[in-house]
C-alpha cells in the first residue's frame, strides 16, 4: 500500500510539475505577449507623434504663406486704390475744369449773339 500510495503521490507530483511548467510557461508566453503589444503601441506612437509634428509644422508653414500672401494682396490693393482715387481726383478735377470752361464759353457766345443781335437791330432800324 505505502508503495502504492508513493506511486501515486509521485504520478500526481508530476503532474502537478507538469501542470506548473504549462502555467508557467503559458505566463511566460503572456508576458512576452504583452511586452511585444507594448512595445508596437510604443513604436506605433512614437509613429503617430511624428507624423502629427510633420503636420502640424507644414500647416504652420502652410499658415505663414498664407498670411505673407494676405499682407501682400492687402499692399497690392491699396496701392491699387490710391492710384485710383488719385486718377478718379484728376478726372473730377479735368471735368470740372471743363465745365467751367464750357459755362465761360457758354457766356461768351451768348453776350457775342446778343451784340450781334443789338446791331441787327439797330441796322434794321435805319
Amino acid at each position: 500500500m505505502k508503495n502504492d500510495l508513493n506511486v501515486r503521490l509521485r504520478q500526481q507530483l508530476t503532474e502537478h510539475k507538469q501542470k506548473i511548467n504549462g502555467l508557467e510557461n503559458l505566463l511566460e508566453m503572456r508576458t512576452q505577449d504583452r511586452l511585444e503589444l507594448s512595445s508596437d503601441m510604443s513604436r506605433q506612437y512614437k509613429t503617430m507623434q511624428s507624423e502629427m509634428m510633420t503636420k502640424i509644422e507644414s500647416l504652420e508653414k502652410k499658415v505663414l504663406d498664407l498670411k505673407s500672401k494676405l499682407a501682400y494682396t492687402q499692399h497690392t490693393y491699396s496701392e491699387e486704390k490710391r492710384i485710383y482715387e488719385a486718377t478718379m481726383m484728376d478726372k473730377d478735377a479735368l471735368i470740372e475744369e471743363q465745365n467751367m470752361k464750357m459755362t465761360y464759353m457758354t457766356n461768351e457766345f451768348e453776350a457775342m449773339l446778343n451784340v450781334l443781335y443789338s446791331c441787327f437791330f439797330k441796322l434794321s432800324k435805319t
